[in-house]
């Protein structure tokens, strides 16, 4: 029997049938589950040599996101990260806390519409952001926590932080 041709994204063209991607994808599950059935486990040094190498890649990736944070912190460009699920401030850099002329207690429990001019806008944004959609250079009217007015040009995108979409 002769392997499917993939000729679109969606629909696989092989032995005379046509198959939707959802079709493909579960076949292509139950083929690597039953090869996978058939492959002998690698030796015990092989399984150790994958282990450490595994745990390798988890520590330079814990490097590196320790090093992401710290340049975030030290960063002149105010930064604030935000968790989807209770909309709690899990991180805010010292230029975001001076931007706001706040501390960082009060900016981790802080409405942040407050800090908008207009508090449409920042629910508007939420909702696109959370939908999916990446907003980049956007030109927003600012407020501190004690009414002085500025605007800045703000990104806001989808991403995960500590493990939630944030």
């Amino acid at each position: 029997k002769q392997a499917p041709i993939l000729r679109h994204p969606t629909t696989v063209v092989g032995t005379g049938a046509l198959m939707t991607s959802e079709e493909t994808a579960s076949a292509v599950l139950r083929l690597a589950q039953a090869q996978q059935s058939q492959v002998p486990a690698p030796p015990p040094q092989q399984q150790h040599n994958q282990q450490v190498a595994q745990s390798s890649a988890e520590e330079r990736l814990q490097l590196s996101e320790a090093k992401v944070r710290r340049l975030l912190e030290l960063s002149p460009i105010a930064v604030s990260i935000k968790r989807i699920s209770d909309n709690q401030r899990m991180f805010s850099n010292q230029s975001f806390v001076d931007m706001f002329h706040t501390t960082f207690i009060l900016a981790s429990g802080a409405d942040t519409s407050q800090f908008y001019q207009n508090a449409e806008e920042y629910h508007d944004i939420y909702q696109r952001v959370v939908g999916g959609e990446t907003i980049i250079n956007r030109q927003l009217g600012l407020q501190t926590l004690d009414l002085q007015k500025f605007w800045v040009q703000a990104s806001f995108f989808l991403m995960e932080y500590e493990g939630e979409p944030a």
